[in-house]
């Protein structure tokens, strides 16, 4: 391998380099007697918490009822 076809095949490597996202998810079910402290609430839900890593971002994504 020549000094030249090296260089072409580190180059071609590095520019070909997978791309690996950072997520971070959390999920929650919401009720009366999971909070702190444990109430009688009939209020119900859901929670999906996002957080990408690279961008900096977070999605939150909530249902809920009885509130």
């Amino acid at each position: 391998m020549t000094a030249r076809s090296f260089l072409a095949a580190v180059i071609v490597l590095g520019v070909a380099t997978p791309a690996f996202s950072h997520h971070v998810r959390y999920t929650a079910n919401l009720t009366g007697p999971a909070e702190s402290p444990a109430n009688d609430s009939p209020g119900l839900g859901h929670v999906v918490v996002t957080l990408d890593l690279d961008l900096g971002t977070m999605e939150v994504e909530t249902t809920f009822s009885g509130l």
